[in-house]
């Protein structure tokens, strides 16, 4: 089965502006498991924390997410970081461009009525975001659940009305 990036392969960073100098950002960096000490080592180097390291997925290819934290002035926040440390991954990349939507394949409404929560069809998965019913903090700062505090489940339908399943429980 080839894997769409929307699945499973996606690394992300967000910001939240948390004083008038500093930003808190977090994310994931989806990487190779030859790229993960390089990768790490920058992003230590940047002053930026490593707060776990799991996988997305099974089987090869495989991969490993570092998933980090750090605070930052807005301006050492884009050009340090993971900005700084992605150009240094090995020279194996993951497909970027969505894949069409046409003739999804899978019952959408069922999983949303299953769930109790609605997705929306991206690169040819469909993904469904469910927020923490509490208000979570982080150093005295509210985090919004688009960083990175939402469970995720990701459906990619493989045919016959079946679907490859993959997610990150929060």
């Amino acid at each position: 089965m080839t894997l769409k990036p929307a699945l499973a392969l996606g690394s992300w960073v967000a910001f939240k502006q948390v004083s008038d100098t500093t930003v808190m950002l977090m994310g994931d960096l989806v990487l190779l498991e030859p790229e993960v000490a390089p990768v790490l080592a920058q992003l230590q180097e940047a002053g930026i924390e490593q707060t776990a390291l799991h996988n997305h997925l099974l089987q090869n290819p495989a991969s490993d997410v570092p998933t980090y934290r750090g605070t930052r002035h807005p301006v050492n926040a884009r050009r340090g970081g993971p900005r700084r440390a992605i150009p240094h991954r090995d020279a194996v990349r993951w497909a970027t461009r969505p894949a069409a939507n046409e003739g999804f394949g899978i019952d959408t409404a069922q999983i949303a009525g299953v769930l109790g929560y609605h997705g929306k069809v991206n690169g040819g998965v469909y993904q469904v975001a469910v927020p923490r019913g509490e208000q979570v903090t982080a150093d005295g700062s509210d985090i919004p659940p688009s960083m990175g505090l939402a469970t995720a489940i990701n459906f990619q339908p493989t045919g016959n009305g079946q679907a490859a399943i993959t997610g990150t429980l929060s």
